[in-house]
């Protein structure tokens, strides 16, 4: 591996642990989060319960001293109408003022301890300081009747006993209310109490599955690098290929146009010869130039069909029994250099696939050249394609004379850029082969039973797909005939 493949995959994994130390610092920014929302929640519900404690505090003490007050002062009048002083009447009026001032001081100071925004209806108490003025008014009005030494009459003084006792009830029906409001407030707390563990409890289970679906996003990271990486490989090798492809129909093509014309001239010489010895040297000759030019044309036809760009062709319906057959033409030259017995068995039915035909042919190149690199050295050199289709499905099976893949290379062998070769390939072949494969709805795999090399190739087909590759045919013949 060349030393900018070092530095880049160097950088793919800094990237990695990059993007593994910001998911890593994104949940544990997510639980403080979490962490400092639940404590200002339970801050928040916390200062409910103490303002409302310390309200209601305000009003029992309150209510209960505004209370005595009023029986203080009810108390006093009742002296008043037994002694006639105005000592007593005077007393009575101090404790009525001092009852009033007590009920507004703590009105006031309770107004004070509600939190901002919050509004309530203090109508009831109001009117209690109204009643409690005129009930004072009264009581200054009879202190001003005895400074004129004037006769303060029972009954008024009864009138504000009566007054005063009603007073005394409202604040009591007030206390009443309150405790009342009190007990349903209190019960009210211990609802956000249970609420608030209850959203705390939501809480962690949301942190808990936060932490699950970062840990999802992670691995599917992951998953998307790598399968960024894959695709970044294989359109590395496409071009690569395809400048292959170019130059290999270029190559193709200046070859094939002098061999079509020492082909014809053979033609035309064997015409011309038709009366010759069969056994003669001549006649020998021509027979071994013919078979020779007859052999790099099909080297020429094998050529010209990898050097496709699949990228470039449409899917079609084609048959995959003519692929095979196409096979010959693409390898044979190689495995008759290594004198390799190539042995393709005839498809035991038709069977018409829908893709772009010249991917198979890549695929099987793939793996026949794989064979031959691995057995041309071998003593005992063959390869044997059995191909059968049965019931929508058709099974490949490609078996070379090799003794297996070792075990610790089994499951390598699928993984781009992987070669157990130590000093030529790229280890690209069974990569590629297995995503195009998979791209039909295929599957290649490695049987590792068999006591020699063989890779199993199990490719979908429709028997529908029959009457339309016949519709294709006859539709593309028409097409020719119309275009000569």
């Amino acid at each position: 591996m060349s030393n900018k493949n070092r530095i880049s995959g160097h950088q793919v994994e800094d990237n990695k642990n990059m993007a593994n130390r910001r998911a890593i610092l994104s949940s544990i920014a997510l639980f403080i989060s979490i962490f400092f929302v639940a404590l200002l929640l339970g801050r928040n519900i916390s200062h409910d319960i103490e303002t409302s404690v310390y309200s209601y505090r305000l009003f029992s003490r309150g209510y209960l001293q505004s209370t005595n007050a009023l029986f203080d002062t009810q108390r006093l009048l009742e002296r008043y109408l037994r002694t006639q002083t105005y000592g007593d009447l005077e007393k009575a009026y101090i404790r009525a003022q001092s009852g009033k001032g007590l009920f507004l001081a703590f009105l006031n100071e309770y107004k004070r301890s509600l939190r901002p925004g919050i509004e309530e209806n203090f109508a009831d108490q109001h009117r209690t300081l109204a009643l409690f003025s005129e009930v004072i008014t009264e009581i200054e009005q009879g202190l001003d009747i005895l400074e004129e030494e004037m006769v303060f009459e029972p009954t008024r003084v009864s009138h504000i006993i009566e007054r005063i006792g009603d007073l005394n009830e409202l604040v009591l029906a007030q206390e009443a209310k309150a405790w009342f409001d009190r007990a349903l407030s209190f019960d009210s707390v211990q609802k956000k109490v249970v609420s608030n563990r209850q959203l705390l409890v939501i809480l962690c289970i949301f942190l808990f599955f936060a932490m699950i679906a970062l840990g999802y996003f992670i691995l599917k990271r992951r998953k998307l690098e790598q399968e960024v990486e894959s695709n970044r490989l294989r359109l590395l090798n496409s071009h690569r290929m395809l400048a292959l492809g170019e130059f290999s129909a270029s190559v193709a093509h200046e070859v094939n146009n002098p061999l079509s014309i020492i082909l014809w001239r053979l033609n035309i010489v064997f015409k011309e010869l038709a009366g010759i010895d069969e056994d003669s040297k001549l006649k020998k000759n021509l027979d071994s130039i013919k078979v020779q030019s007859q052999r790099i044309d099909k080297i020429i036809k094998g050529i010209k069909l990898l050097s496709q760009n699949s990228n470039n062709l449409d899917n079609e319906y084609f048959c995959l029994n003519k692929v095979l057959e196409s096979l010959e033409d693409v390898i044979c030259n190689k495995a008759d250099l290594y004198n390799i017995k190539l042995k393709i068995e005839p498809m035991n039915q038709p069977v018409v696939m829908f893709g772009k035909p010249v991917q198979l042919v890549q695929v099987f190149t793939n793996l026949l050249n794989n064979s031959i690199d691995a057995i041309h050295d071998k003593s005992e050199r063959w390869i044997h394609i059995e191909p059968f289709a049965e019931n929508g499905m058709v099974e490949i099976k490609i078996t070379d004379s090799g003794h297996g893949i070792p075990k610790e290379d089994q499951r390598e062998i699928f993984n781009l850029f992987y070669s157990s070769k130590k000093t030529e390939g790229t280890g690209i072949g069974l990569g590629l082969s297995a995503q195009m494969v998979k791209s039909f709805g295929g599957s290649l795999n490695y049987n590792h039973r068999h006591p020699n090399t063989q890779f199993i190739l199990r490719l979908p087909y429709s028997e529908f797909h029959l009457p339309k590759f016949h519709e294709q045919e006859a539709r593309r013949e028409k097409e020719s005939l119309n275009n000569s």
